[in-house]
């Protein structure tokens, strides 16, 4: 190989260490990471770092303990090495630090480096904003938050065979400050899947989605299965209602809520089992995704032997059953003579 053969091949290295760096910062796009003129800026940097070193090297015949006549290639590949690998490392070192609040700041070419890795950053993301925006809209439409925030990234880390474990644990923590943040569920679903897509890409999240189905879809109507319930005084019950999506397909209530406001009447647990108290009516409330349903609930007394009594409504204690008939005494028979 000739001289220019490997000043070429030098350049070529360090362009491809700085494309290297920015396709692993957008693991969910990593061929539109170097579209942006920013990104083309830092590459060209990177590869001219690299030729300039190895013109330095040339320059001043350093020969890095290779001599001899037939030295030729090998030292010309010595050359070529120490240019690339050396020149990443310098270019990415500090002269001194310098004390900036709480933090400590490099000074030197890891500054200027580092000011032009965030424009290239700025730049792809404004360049990526639109179409990502899109896609996860598309992606997260119908799905709901309280459904989906736990069965969703599992299900895509377990399609990402090789993602590391700290990358793992790192998106969990995010997803569980989301849970608790202040905002409306359609808001959180949609960043929820900004956020897997930044760690599994795109395709990886719609697949996921496709195989979950149902079970994380948003409820676009709730209806009791039954109304209104009977129950008698110490009588239990699991309330029932059924949540189905946009489409009419029947979704898990593993999520739906319940409440009561009677309990003096009817305790009612927020998973749907009521206990009948005391005779009266209540209503008890299913929530899911926004959506509420209610069932009136309706306890009637007993006697022992099952039958029901009947009810004043006013004072809601059982009404005095009828007096029994008195039959009239007989008179003795008169006396004959």
């Amino acid at each position: 190989m000739t001289l220019l053969a490997f000043a070429v091949a030098v350049t070529l290295f360090g362009g491809a260490v700085g494309m290297a760096e920015l396709v692993s910062r957008y693991r969910d796009a990593p061929t539109r990471a170097i579209a942006s003129l920013p990104a083309g800026l830092y590459i060209a940097l990177n590869a001219a770092a690299s030729l300039a070193a190895f013109g330095l090297i040339q320059v001043f015949d350093f020969r890095f303990g290779v001599t001899g006549a037939d030295a030729g290639a090998k030292l010309l590949w010595v050359q070529a090495l120490v240019a690339s690998f050396g020149a990443m490392a310098a270019f990415r070192s500090s002269l001194f630090t310098v004390r900036v609040g709480d933090q400590d700041v490099g000074v030197g070419p890891q500054g200027l480096l580092q000011i032009i890795l965030d424009a290239a950053d700025r730049g792809v993301d404004r360049e990526r904003a639109a179409g990502r925006a899109a896609e996860v809209a598309t992606a997260m439409k119908d799905l709901s938050f309280q459904r989906a925030y736990i069965a969703l990234p599992t299900l895509c880390l377990e399609l990402m065979q090789n993602l590391p474990q700290d990358q793992q644990a790192a998106l969990g923590d995010e997803i569980r400050k989301l849970k608790d943040a202040p905002m409306d569920e359609a808001t959180k679903a949609l960043v929820l899947g900004l956020k897997l897509m930044n760690v599994v890409g795109h395709p990886v999240l719609a697949a996921a989605i496709t195989s979950a189905g149902p079970k994380i879809r948003r409820a676009a109507a709730l209806e009791p299965l039954s109304k209104p319930v009977e129950l008698v005084v110490g009588e239990r019950r699991q309330l029932l209602a059924q949540a189905t999506d946009a489409a009419g397909a029947h979704l898990p209530a593993g999520v739906m809520n319940w409440a009561g406001g009677a309990a003096d009447v009817a305790e009612i647990t927020t998973e749907g089992l009521v206990t009948a108290v005391a005779p009266g009516s209540a209503y008890a409330t299913a929530a899911v995704d926004g959506l509420i349903a209610q069932v009136e609930i309706l306890v009637n007394a007993r006697r022992a032997q099952g039958q029901i009594l009947a009810m004043d409504t006013a004072s809601s204690t059982p009404a005095a059953p009828a007096p029994l008939p008195v039959e009239p005494p007989r008179k003795a028979p008169a006396a004959t003579g």
